[in-house]
C-alpha cells in the first residue's frame, strides 16, 4: 500500500518552500508596487499559519492571525529600524522593537529595545505579561539588559533585518553566514542564507520567484521569495509564513 492510499496520509507534490500554505496561495495576489528606494522602505506583512482542523490533512486549512510591519531608514551614517508585530491567540500580542544596526551589507545588530505585552480578549492589559529587554553588540560580544551574554563568531542578524540583504545583495551567488538573535533575546548561530533556484507559484495568475534558504542551529529551514525586483513576496518558517501586504 502506498502512502497516497492509507487512509488519512495525502500524497503531497508542492514544492517544500510553500507547501505549509498551499491553499493560501490559490488566492495569493503579489504586491506589484514598484519599489524604488531598497534603503528606506516599510514592509507590511500579513502572518499566516497552519491551524489544527480534525479530518482534515494538514497543512490545510490556513488563517491569518496578525500583521508584521518592518520600517528601515537610514539616518546619519546609521540604520534604524522599527518593528510592529500583533499576532491574535486568544487575545492580541503586541511587539514593538527598536532597532540600530551597522551600515553594511547584513545591517549588523549594534543595541536594540524590544517590548511585548498582551491584550486580553476584553481589551484589558495583562500586567503579568509586559516584558521589556535591551541590549548591545560589541565586536561579538552580545550583552543583553537580562545579564545573558552571548560570544558570536559572525554578523549578528535578526529575523527582520535580514531582509534587506537579500533585495539588495540576493542572486543566484548569495551564500551568506551569521548568527541570529532571534526576536533579539533567542541566540543561534551558525546560521547560513543560500540560493535555493527558481520557483513557479501557481497562483490565480502565476508567479516565478526567486528562492533563498536559511539553515543553521536552532531553526527549522527558512524560505525566502522575491520576485524578479527583489521584492519579499513571501517567508515561510514552517508552519508560519510571512505574506507581502505592502512595501513603501
Amino acid at each position: 500500500m502506498t502512502a497516497s492510499s492509507q487512509p488519512g496520509i495525502e500524497q503531497v507534490t508542492d514544492p517544500y518552500a510553500v507547501r505549509a500554505i498551499r491553499e493560501y496561495l490559490k488566492d495569493f495576489s503579489p504586491v506589484d508596487r514598484d519599489a524604488t528606494d531598497f534603503e528606506n522602505f516599510t514592509l507590511t506583512f500579513r502572518i499566516v499559519n497552519w491551524v489544527f482542523a480534525p479530518n482534515v490533512p494538514a497543512p490545510d486549512p490556513t488563517s491569518e492571525m496578525g500583521s508584521l510591519i518592518i520600517q528601515r531608514r537610514v539616518r546619519n551614517g546609521e540604520i534604524e529600524y522599527q518593528i510592529e508585530q500583533q499576532t491574535e491567540v486568544g487575545g492580541t500580542n503586541h511587539l514593538e522593537a527598536q532597532i540600530l544596526c551597522e551600515d553594511n551589507e547584513l545591517d549588523t545588530l549594534k543595541s536594540w529595545n524590544i517590548k511585548t505585552r498582551y491584550m486580553l480578549p476584553s481589551g484589558k492589559e495583562d500586567e503579568r505579561l509586559v516584558l521589556a529587554e535591551s541590549g548591545t553588540n560589541r565586536e561579538g560580544t552580545i550583552r543583553l539588559g537580562s545579564g545573558q551574554s552571548f560570544q558570536a563568531e559572525n554578523p549578528v542578524v535578526s529575523q527582520w533585518t535580514v531582509l534587506h540583504h537579500l533585495m539588495t545583495r540576493g542572486n543566484e551567488h548569495t551564500h551568506s553566514s551569521f548568527e541570529l538573535l532571534q526576536d533579539l533575546s533567542l541566540f543561534k548561530p551558525n546560521q547560513t542564507l543560500m540560493y535555493d533556484g527558481p520557483l513557479r507559484i501557481d497562483n490565480k495568475d502565476g508567479l516565478n520567484v526567486g528562492t533563498f534558504v536559511q539553515i543553521g542551529s536552532g531553526i527549522q529551514p527558512i524560505h525566502y521569495l522575491l520576485d524578479d525586483q527583489m521584492r519579499p513576496q513571501i517567508v515561510t518558517f514552517s508552519i508560519l509564513a510571512w505574506i507581502l501586504k505592502d512595501i513603501t
